[in-house]
């Protein structure tokens, strides 16, 4: 058995049964690390009604598709660009 100079004992090797418990408390606390400190969701904040879904991400772009018979408007406007964009789809029996 080793000792410190303060009268500690220090064992000479490590049991697999301890070395497995030790890396087991490490690999849970690197778990858990990042579950307290989670950055705001990426994903769209979206409401929705009969014909209406209208979606806003958190950089602030935003999308809506409404749908009016056979027809589908798609409205957005991008951040970074600026930009409003607009799509409009018919379909036809199979064909959009």
């Amino acid at each position: 058995m080793l000792t410190t100079t303060k009268g500690a004992v220090l064992e000479p090797f490590l049991t697999p049964r301890i070395a497995m418990k030790r890396l087991l408390c490490a690999l849970l606390l690197a778990a858990a690390g990042p579950a307290c400190a989670q950055s705001p969701s990426l994903l769209a904040n979206c409401t929705r009604s009969a014909n209406l879904l209208a979606c806003v991400d958190p950089l602030g772009n935003a999308y809506s598709v409404a749908t009016v018979g056979s027809t589908t408007y798609l409205r957005g406007f991008e951040v970074i660009g600026k930009r409003y964009w607009a799509q409009t789809n018919s379909r036809y029996g199979q064909l959009t």
